[in-house]
């Protein structure tokens, strides 16, 4: 055998035991679907990101969307949970956080009269009366800045102070997603100046979060004047305006929006 002939028989033989080789590298099995974390349906993943197996396309990855730690614009779902921006099927939000030191959510909606969800204006009370155990607040820093307390005060006054529908409408709000008890009735109140004044801080955040909820009936918030729960006198109770954070005391018999608060 020549060296020409040696050359071409040696590269024959080369390429075929390479070839034979991947062959039997491809032989082995690849593994199936479930291994790969490919466990689901499609009908099982309808609030999550849907990844198809390669091999199975009715086989998917789920990533399911989860709670995150509450932040200043997250979305509060009725389970008490917060999310950034979708919620899982079965959970509907009802409000958005924006005040994490206190934990405090706003509606998504202003409210009526009545407690349900709405636009129109209401006064703090129908006449003029000092509310016994509120404080009449100058300071907005440190008196009167418990909305829960305020509202339960001036509540607890009962017909003696006439009648309140800014504090009795947010005492009877409960959104239509609430499934846990914070959000039922009784549990919203009437935000304290200090309160609002935390919220207008926060509008920009809260703002895009009710955009992004707007298909569950959230509203972006007033540009107008909203009552706190802050009493100044007899005559007199404090509000703010969300347009550029100016505060007011106005008389009782005032219409003003009123949107609820609740603790989370």
């Amino acid at each position: 055998m020549n060296r020409k002939s040696a050359l071409i028989l040696s590269g024959v033989l080369g390429t075929f035991f390479s070839t034979s080789a991947i062959a039997a590298l491809n032989c082995t099995a690849s593994p199936d679907c479930a291994s790969l974390g490919y466990t689901m349906s499609a009908a099982d993943c309808t609030d999550g990101v849907k990844v198809a197996c390669p091999t199975d396309t009715s086989k998917v990855f789920c990533k399911t969307v989860q709670p995150v730690t509450c932040i200043v614009g997250s979305i509060l779902g009725g389970d008490q949970f917060c999310y950034k921006d979708k919620l899982p099927d079965g959970v509907k939000p009802v409000g958005i956080v924006f005040d994490t030191t206190n934990k405090l959510a706003v509606a998504l909606t202003d409210i009526n009269s009545s407690g349900s969800a709405g636009s129109s204006t209401m006064m703090w009370a129908t006449g003029y009366y000092d509310i016994p155990t509120l404080g009449n607040c100058t300071d907005l820093t440190t008196c009167g800045v418990d909305g829960r307390a305020n509202t339960t005060a001036i509540l607890n006054c009962g017909s003696s102070c006439g009648t309140t529908p800014a504090a009795t409408a947010t005492n009877s709000y409960e959104p239509s997603g609430c499934s846990k008890d914070f959000c039922k009735k009784t549990k919203w109140f009437l935000p304290s100046m200090r309160d609002l004044i935390t919220l207008y801080n926060a509008k920009s955040y809260v703002n895009a979060s009710l955009s992004l909820t707007a298909s569950s009936g959230a509203k972006t918030l007033t540009e107008s004047y909203y009552w706190s729960s802050t009493e100044f006198s007899s005559n007199y109770a404090w509000y703010l305006w969300m347009d550029d954070v100016s505060r007011y005391y106005g008389t009782k018999d005032y219409s003003e929006y009123v949107r609820p608060v609740v603790k989370y």
